[in-house]
């Protein structure tokens, strides 16, 4: 497999960011980055409090799956911010979440 990396950073008026260019080629298809990313893409550090317990599941999941725990995040976070543009508000996301999750019982 072969992997090419490379990191650049900026300052801007909000502060500095972090540019990471991705490009990985695998006989494998299951292989490699999970989203195709855009070369030369800027990307914004972003901090969050999680409970205790999230993070050791999360760092498990990381680990089962050979990601790094940051990687997993970001994931999660597009996966879901994918999820909170079809429903609109946050409210709508969780109901439909719950309603799913009453008809499943």
């Amino acid at each position: 497999m072969f992997r090419f990396v490379d990191v650049g950073y900026r300052k801007t008026s909000e502060g500095w960011h972090c540019r990471e260019t991705h490009s990985e080629k695998s006989r494998h298809p299951n292989t490699g980055i999970a989203k195709e990313q855009k070369l030369g893409e800027w990307k914004a550090p972003v901090s969050i409090r999680v409970r205790q317990d999230l993070r050791r599941e999360l760092e498990g999941v990381a680990e089962r799956e050979r990601r790094t725990l940051g990687n997993v995040a970001e994931a999660l976070l597009e996966w879901a911010a994918e999820q909170l543009r079809v429903a609109g508000t946050v409210d709508r996301l969780m109901k439909v979440q719950l309603t799913n999750k009453k008809e499943n019982v």
